[in-house]
């Protein structure tokens, strides 16, 4: 069940990037910029996520 969950949790983070990925890219990003600011914001948000 947990490792269920964990699967659930990665797959939903991966879907949220790629949309943020593709917004960024979309609205004239350098695709690179892009990617790191999209890895970034993914780190941040995971680290927060230890927190609680």
């Amino acid at each position: 069940m947990w490792r269920q969950f964990l699967l659930r949790r990665v797959v939903f983070e991966l879907v949220v990037s790629l949309l943020i990925f593709g917004v960024l890219v979309f609205l004239g990003w350098d695709p690179f910029l892009a990617l790191g600011a999209t890895l970034l914001g993914g780190v941040l948000a995971f680290l927060l996520q230890l927190r609680d």
